[in-house]
């Protein structure tokens, strides 16, 4: 189970240039994944994934509207936000409890993880944001936009030479790279536990085949399952680490990446409200 991105962005841009054919392609490519990420990421039941994809196949084509390659040229990347954002919306909309993740990292949360964030909004946050809260923002989530004033800027502010920014800037890019690559395989070896576990577990519905062989055969299988879940949370982990190469210490990294994000929170709640206050630059 992966997003093929070389697939999946002409189906998009076929799409969103008025060819209405290719809709049924586009679907297809996600439908997987779609119905897979409930479990992968926040151990859903089946009953769960089923729901949540006919919620999400009914919201796709106003989904696919957003998509602008200009803000984010990963489809891979742009799809897993709002899948987030998504997911819980979908929790609130069943009134079930919000899902928490398998295990707690401190690293920052993503930036779509509520109802208002959809693409176009915090597209119009940004244009908002101060110079320091949105060139912080870039370096974290866009590194790939980064601009020559962003890069100067970025001089002023943190003394580092353009040779070392950047590096740092091109370790970032190669970090999200690395970080889809490794989401697909294991998302890929996912996709096959999980059908090894269901076959298992059918044929110990039968009293017969409840053996200790097949029980310990189970516990294996589920105890990589697990294993593969945990890797799939720690994604961000390496982009944190080079993120913060930007400062005088990781901590000071969080800060400054914490106080931008609330930020951009804020203007996506606040689109026409009064400016926020800019502290703790």
């Amino acid at each position: 189970m992966s997003l093929d991105d070389q697939k999946i962005i002409p189906l998009l841009k076929r799409y969103l240039a008025g060819e209405r054919s290719v809709l049924e392609s586009l679907h297809q490519e996600v439908a997987v994944f779609i119905y897979n990420f409930p479990r992968l990421v926040y151990k859903s039941d089946e009953d769960s994934c089923g729901d949540f994809y006919l919620y999400m196949r009914e919201r796709l084509e106003n989904i696919w509207e957003q998509w602008d390659e200009s803000l984010c040229s990963s489809f891979s990347l742009w799809f897993v936000a709002i899948l987030r954002h998504r997911y819980l919306d979908f929790c609130r909309w069943q009134k079930h409890p919000e899902p928490s993740l398998s295990i707690e990292e401190d690293i920052p949360s993503p930036l779509f993880d509520d109802e208002n964030s959809c693409w176009e909004t915090l597209r119009k946050a940004m244009e908002n944001l101060k110079p320091y809260d949105k060139l912080w923002i870039k370096w974290f989530y866009l590194p790939e936009e980064l601009s020559p004033e962003d890069l100067s800027l970025t001089r002023s502010l943190t003394g580092k030479s353009y040779l070392e920014l950047l590096d740092i800037q091109r370790d970032l890019i190669a970090a999200k790279l690395k970080d889809i690559d490794n989401l697909r395989q294991i998302s890929d070896q996912l996709s096959l536990l999980f059908d090894e576990i269901a076959q298992l577990k059918t044929l110990m519905q039968y009293p017969e085949n409840k053996t200790q062989k097949n029980l310990q055969k189970l516990l294996k299988l589920e105890t990589k399952r697990e294993r593969l879940r945990k890797q799939i949370l720690l994604t961000n982990r390496d982009l944190f680490r080079l993120f913060g190469r930007l400062f005088s210490s990781p901590r000071e990294g969080k800060h400054r990446l914490a106080l931008a994000e609330t930020r951009l929170k804020y203007l996506i709640h606040n689109p026409t409200g009064e400016p926020y206050v800019l502290s703790g630059i």
